[in-house]
């Protein structure tokens, strides 16, 4: 099972590094800034696509304006270098980005999106590490929380796994009914609750789930 990488953008909210006070003074206008923004956002949205060839030109094209000192511009080569499948490259612009931005371990799109790049990299602990962290930091979007259980799972960790994905698809906890399933990574959790189950022979369990997710897949498919 695999998740989405890569999903939002690295800026940090307003306020100070914990994400709280007052937001700063916006900076005066810069042309050249709002040009590598738009080229950064066409060639994230190519990148999206699989159109590589165009996210590359884009993001040179952001690189050469003067991009190459931003967050968004190391956080978007990591991202394409990924899907190139240049794991080597990907890391390194990732810990470019940790290093040089290091407020950014406080931002947990940015830390899940580290995470998932650990994890190509077969470095599960420290994968798993930088996902709690983001987890403490604020209610995390239900991808991060898909993404470990998944990495919980291939670690071999299925206790751990099944209590993530419990916590998300059963907010009255174990025992309650299992929330309304909405999109395909609902399906994709359910999914894989329903094989952790199975594993360990709770097939009563499984079955009702195994029911639902095949009912809003089907919706989904028109």
């Amino acid at each position: 099972a695999s998740a989405r990488p890569y999903s939002g953008t690295p800026s940090p909210p307003a306020g100070n590094a914990a994400g709280g006070g007052a937001a700063e003074e916006e900076p005066p206008f810069d042309p050249r800034q709002q040009l590598v923004v738009l080229l950064l956002t066409s060639a994230k949205e190519r990148a999206d696509s699989d159109d590589l060839e165009e996210a590359e030109r884009f993001l040179d094209l952001a690189g050469k304006t003067g991009g190459v000192t931003s967050a968004d511009y190391l956080h978007l080569l990591s991202y394409i270098r990924l899907k190139q499948r240049r794991i080597d490259e990907a890391g390194k612009a990732r810990d470019e980005l940790l290093e040089r931005f290091p407020e950014l371990r406080k931002n947990p799109v940015v830390l899940s999106n580290a995470a998932w790049l650990y994890m190509e990299q077969k470095q599960t602990d420290k994968a798993l590490e930088l996902l709690e962290a983001a987890e403490k930091l604020s209610n995390v979007a239900k991808d991060v929380v898909y993404l470990r259980a998944v990495m919980l799972s291939n670690a071999g960790q299925l206790e751990k796994a099944e209590k993530a994905l419990l916590s998300e698809l059963f907010p009255q906890g174990a025992g309650g009914a299992l929330r309304k399933l909405e999109d395909k990574l609902d399906i994709k959790m359910a999914l894989l609750y329903v094989d952790l189950l199975a594993l360990k022979q709770r097939v009563l369990e499984a079955e009702p789930i195994v029911g639902m997710a095949l009912e809003v897949a089907q919706a989904l498919a028109g």
